[in-house]
């Protein structure tokens, strides 16, 4: 699993050592580091913690740009092409 390597790159961007994300997210260092890693998932819960101590939106933390956004969201309401009888 490739982990959740948006979170180390939102952190570093605003100067945050994992135990200063740890303090305002209320969730252990140690657990942080695991989500960097891939070796944790965070529930949704956790993810929403880590995300509002970055001040960013929770899928700012799922996809890495616009691009990524953009066809995340055309694939959600993408229909599959049916055969015409």
């Amino acid at each position: 699993m490739e982990g959740l390597t948006r979170v180390r790159v939102l952190r570093r961007e605003r100067g945050l050592t994992q135990q200063e994300l740890g303090r305002k997210s209320g969730l252990s260092r140690s657990f942080l580091s695991q989500v960097e890693n891939g070796n944790r998932v965070p529930s949704l819960s956790s993810l929403t913690r880590i995300s509002a101590a970055l001040d960013v939106m929770p899928i700012d933390v799922l996809v890495r740009d616009e691009q990524e956004i953009s066809e995340k969201n055309e694939n959600r309401t993408r229909t599959p092409d049916r055969p015409r009888s």
